[in-house]
C-alpha cells in the first residue's frame, strides 16, 4: 500500500481547485498527464482538436439515451454496433433539417493525434493513438480534511477520506493551520481510508487537521 508524502508545492486557481507542481510524465493509459507532456504531444503529433461529444462509451445508437436531437455528437471509441457498424473510431453527429435526411447520423473520420473532449467524462481528453482512443487524464486532485481531537491517551486514529486511491499527499496541522510539532505516520489502509499514528498522544482537547489530496 503506497503512501506518498511529497511535500509538493500547491496553489489554488480562481475556482479553488488544487494544483500540484512537478508531476512526473504519465507512463501508461489512465495516468494523470502534466501540462508540459500534453503540450509536447500536441506539438509533436500535430494534434487536432475536435468539437466535444456527449459520450465516448456508447458504441451502438440503440444505447443513446432518450431521443437524439440535431447536433448530438458521440465518439465511437471502439467497434461500432447496430446502425454504427463499420464506423469504428469515428465521430458521429445527429443531423436534421431541410438539407439533410430527417434523423440522419453523419460520420467524421479522425486521424492520428485528433483530440476529443466528452461532456460525460471531464477527467481528461481522448487522443487517437494509432487505431485506439486513449483517455489522457488531467492532473487534478480531490481534497478531504480529516479532524482528530486528542484525549491525552489515544495515539492511533482512522480517517475515512473517500478519495478512491492509496496514493495521496497529506499534511498535519493545528486548528489554526500551523504545522503540528509532533508529526505522526500516515499509512493507507485501503483506497478510502488511512491510519494516523502518533508517538505521543495529542493532548486532551487539542484539535488536529489532516488534509488529504489525491
Amino acid at each position: 500500500m503506497a503512501t506518498i508524502d511529497l511535500k509538493l508545492e500547491r496553489s489554488q486557481d480562481a475556482q479553488g481547485a488544487a494544483r500540484i507542481k512537478n508531476l512526473p510524465n504519465a507512463a501508461s493509459n489512465g495516468e494523470a498527464t502534466p501540462y508540459g507532456q500534453m503540450r509536447d504531444y500536441v506539438a509533436n503529433n500535430g494534434a487536432v482538436w475536435v468539437s466535444k461529444v456527449l459520450s465516448a462509451t456508447i458504441l451502438n445508437p440503440t444505447n443513446v439515451p432518450g431521443t437524439p436531437t440535431a447536433g448530438d455528437r458521440y465518439l465511437i471509441a471502439g467497434t461500432g454496433g447496430g446502425g454504427w457498424t463499420g464506423h469504428n473510431n469515428q465521430v458521429v453527429e445527429y443531423v436534421s433539417g431541410p438539407k439533410t435526411d430527417e434523423g440522419s447520423w453523419v460520420y467524421y473520420t479522425a486521424g492520428p493525434g485528433f483530440v476529443v473532449t466528452s461532456t460525460s467524462n471531464l477527467t481528461g481528453v481522448y487522443i487517437l493513438n494509432g487505431s485506439n482512443w486513449e483517455l489522457k487524464r488531467y492532473a487534478t486532485t480531490n481534497k478531504f480534511v480529516g479532524t482528530i481531537t486528542g484525549d491525552g491517551t489515544q495515539t492511533s486514529f482512522m480517517i475515512t477520506h473517500n478519495l478512491g486511491t492509496e496514493e495521496f499527499v497529506y499534511s498535519v496541522k493545528t486548528e489554526s493551520n500551523k504545522a503540528y510539532d509532533k508529526q505522526p505516520s500516515v499509512v493507507a489502509i485501503d483506497v478510502n481510508s488511512a491510519a494516523v499514528d502518533f508517538l505521543v498522544a495529542p493532548a486532551n482537547g487539542v484539535v488536529i487537521k489532516v488534509p488529504f489530496f489525491g
